[in-house]
Formats: structure tokens, sequence, C-alpha cells
């Protein structure tokens, strides 16, 4: 696009970033400080106070005010609540980052659907190299090819480690030669009996349950090219960039039955009931078993069975995931359309 200036705010309100969007910001549009035709809400929100005689563009990523208020952090939570409503009520466009958020969001807040269409996000993928590898390796205690579950996320209630870790205490229980779960994530605001629950495993299976934080990119990405499969237990998510990056190495996953995940992993993985436990476990048995289900249709283990050692070789897709089809370069041009569309009236 053409006349786009970048234009960087400093002073004392520029350090609080939620008190400059909303108070400082507002006052610099109103006093023609920043000159502009189009208000791109790239937060999915607005600041209070804008003229109506501009046009308005929301990025729209998730409903988790609404649907998991309890998973925010309540300075975020009372700013959203205040500018949320508001702001899809005066965009003449939204975008949204998945199907099923445009779906929700235009049913939550009654918003006409023919004034929203879908940005789907992208993959760009990062190279590690052999020190990254071992970095990791040194961290868990084994080499890093194809031998343990991962799990991305900050670690909070809505990503719904509890039926997971249940799921996989007892799929550890019964095979002696469990795959190891290592969770690549912050620490969130999770329950202190979560926590100790955590703790508890930790000790009951050492060497098996690991929590890494503080990783770069590089680290991360080899997480993900070296895993056996991948797992995301989420109770909501507004589209599932973790999923994506998991896609984007070929790597099998197990994940919620959520629509958003569908759009990105289509037949290529297998969906799980949430909050089933029993679920969970029998498709963490099916992944152990990995090259016996994988020679022909899916079928369900009926039981844990005998032990067996994992498969040499991690699940495979049944056909490639087609990653080029995911780039940041189509959500960008799904933008720019919307932009070029208002400008040119």
């Amino acid at each position: 696009l053409a006349h786009i200036r970048w234009c960087t705010h400093k002073g004392l309100w520029s350090r609080w970033a939620g008190l400059w969007f909303n108070l400082s910001l507002p006052l610099a549009l109103r006093r023609k400080q920043y000159r502009y035709d189009i208000f791109w809400g790239a937060q999915q929100v607005i600041p209070p106070g804008l003229t109506r005689k501009k046009r308005i563009v929301l990025t729209y990523y998730d409903l988790v005010l609404y649907k998991f208020p309890q998973a925010m952090r309540r300075l975020a939570r009372l700013q959203q609540h205040l500018v949320q409503k508001m702001s899809v009520r005066r965009a003449d466009w939204i975008l949204s980052i998945s199907t099923q958020t445009m779906h929700d969001m235009c049913q939550h807040f009654d918003y006409p659907g023919e004034l929203a269409s879908v940005a789907l996000l992208g993959y760009t993928a990062v190279m590690h190299n052999r020190n990254d590898r071992q970095k990791l390796a040194d961290a868990v205690g084994f080499k890093l090819n194809q031998n343990y579950l991962l799990a991305v996320s900050t670690i909070e209630p809505r990503k719904n480690y509890g039926t997971l870790l249940r799921a996989w205490e007892r799929y550890a229980r019964d095979h002696p030669r469990a795959l190891p779960l290592v969770i690549a994530g912050r620490r969130g605001w999770e329950s202190p009996s979560f926590y100790r629950f955590l703790a508890d495993l930790q000790q009951l299976y050492p060497g098996k349950l690991f929590i890494m934080d503080d990783l770069n990119d590089q680290e991360l990405n080899a997480l993900y090219h070296y895993c056996h499969t991948f797992v995301m237990p989420s109770l909501y998510e507004g589209f599932g960039l973790p999923l994506l990056e998991a896609l984007g190495h070929q790597r099998f996953a197990l994940v919620s039955d959520l629509p958003c995940f569908h759009e990105i992993g289509g037949d290529l993985i297998r969906y799980i009931d949430r909050l089933s436990v029993d679920q969970w476990y029998h498709a963490l048995v099916d992944v152990h078993h990995s090259s016996a289900w994988l020679q022909g249709p899916w079928r369900s283990s009926s039981s844990g069975g005998s032990d067996r050692p994992p498969a040499t070789i991690a699940p495979r897709l049944s056909q490639r995931f087609p990653v080029a089809e995911w780039t940041w370069k189509k959500t960008a041009e799904a933008h720019a359309a919307v932009f070029t569309h208002f400008l040119a009236l």
C-alpha cells in the first residue's frame, strides 16, 4: 500500500501500552498529530473517542474475554470489557483469524456477516542447528529423535493440561516405555492444586515429564522437528498457531475436537473430545503403537493391551501437509484487500 508512514510515539505515556492506547492515542488523533484514513484495530479493539468520519477495520482473534475470562489477567480483562463491544459496533469491516472465530464473533455481537471475512494466520520456517538440538537434549537427558510427545502453550486453565496429564499418567503407568511429555511454555495462572499435581507426576515419573520455558525460536523449532507426536488439548482457541507450526514440520498431532483445528489439520490428524480423559488415553496408546495402526484405516484401541516399545519411526501424516499454502503473505493480502477497498471509496 502506498502512503504508509511509521510513527513511533515517545514520552511518558508510551511506557504503559494500555494507558497510551486508551488515553494518549485518541487525543493525538483528535489533534491530528497523526493523519490517517483508516484505523486498523490490530488487537481486535479500538481506543475510545475516535471520530466517526474515519473507517475502522478490526482483526479479531478470539472470544476468550467471554468464553474464558478467568484466563485473562485482571487489567487486560478490564480494558477489553470497556472497549470490546464498542469496537465491534464501530467497525466497518472485521477480519477474523479463522472461520470459527468469524462465526462466533458475528453470533455473539450480532455483527453482519457480509461485513466480515477470514484472514488465516501463516507459517514461516525457522532454522535450527546442532547446538540447539544438543542444548535441549542436555535439558531433558536424552537425544531428541522422534521419541517424545510435545505440547506448546502457556500453562493456563484454557489449555486443559489437567485432562492431558491425567491421560498421560494412566498411559505412563500402563506402559513402562511410555513416550516422555515435553510442555514448552511458561507457567501461567493455573491453580495451586494443578501445580502440586504436576510436581507429583514429575516425582513419580522422573525423566518423563518436562516443562521448558524461555526457549528461543530456534530451540522451539527443534522441539517441533524432533517430536514423535504433537498434542494440543485446548478447551478453546481462536486459531491454533502451535498446531500449524507442528504441521509445518509434518508432525502428526492429537488435538481437541475444535472447529478451528479442523480448519488447519483437515483429515490429516486426530481429533479428540477435549474433556474425555479416556479418549486421550486411548489416543496416546495408539500413537505409542503407531506403526501398527498407520498401516491401514484407524481403529481405536479397545484397551491398554500389553506393552510394546514406541515405533522407531514417528506417526506419519497420510499425505504431506501443504505448508506452502499457509503464508503470512496471504494473511497480509487479505488485509490489504480490505484496506484498498475502503481507500477507494
